[in-house]
């Protein structure tokens, strides 16, 4: 069972176009989306989430087609790395707001990761360091019960223990019924410390998407299969 799929998407832009036949990312699993800069996995993952529509083929999240419906979109949880919420509202007033977006919105799961997460709440998010600004997005994308949570960059600006403690977040997450994770990440190191599933994409095109375990028994690393992608287009 899937929770995302994709097929024989295409979305074309002036100097990029995006083709991908087919994509899944499997119920309680952390998929891990790899590629160098351009590759598409933004794009990839504005389709998924609603944002953008792909010029042709079919998308399907959560079970429907109908990515865009209200209901799915609730179930879906993103954290991109433009950090986009009201930069004079500290992590207090930002609960609020939310609770008023969102229908299924915990107070109490927030408040939650709030503390975990060691998040001041009287500091306005603009005042806020990028760390602690990532880190009030991600609160806020797992306390409305999302039961799809996407993450384009999200890790980067953390420090090495607190990127440890989110990944742990994120895959206790990811156990829970019909849950599952994308990450994408420049960090290979964390896709291959918590991702069970691995993506790579290179140009525009999906090179392959396998189980980790799978792909570390071909290679030593996940980095070192990357470089490889990036080098060669393909892997042999």
């Amino acid at each position: 069972m899937n929770i995302a799929e994709v097929h024989e998407i295409r979305k074309a832009y002036a100097h990029f176009d995006l083709y991908i036949p087919e994509f899944h990312i499997p119920y309680g699993s952390i998929t891990g989306l790899i590629g160098e800069n351009g590759a598409g996995k933004t794009t990839l993952i504005r389709i998924l989430t609603g944002i953008a529509k792909a010029d042709s083929g079919t998308v399907s999240v959560l079970g429907s087609t109908n990515v865009r419906d209200r209901k799915i979109m609730e179930d879906i949880g993103m954290v991109t790395d433009e950090e986009a919420l009201v930069p004079f509202m500290n992590a207090k007033q930002t609960g609020t707001m939310m609770q008023g977006i969102f229908r299924n919105w915990d107070s109490e799961a927030y408040h939650n990761y709030i503390r975990i997460l060691d998040i001041p709440e009287e500091t306005a998010f603009g005042e806020l360091s990028r760390g602690n600004r990532m880190k009030t997005a991600l609160a806020c994308a797992m306390s409305h019960h999302a039961r799809f949570l996407v993450l384009d960059e999200a890790t980067g600006g953390l420090d090495p223990v607190v990127r440890d403690h989110v990944l742990e977040i994120l895959t206790d997450y990811a156990k829970e019924k019909d849950h599952a994770v994308l990450l994408s990440s420049h960090i290979v190191s964390d896709l291959e410390k918590a991702c069970s599933d691995i993506a790579f994409l290179h140009r525009g095109r999906l090179i392959l998407n396998e189980k980790k375990d799978t792909l570390l028994q071909k290679t030593g690393t996940i980095e070192e299969l990357f470089l490889k992608m990036v080098k060669e287009g393909n892997l042999k």
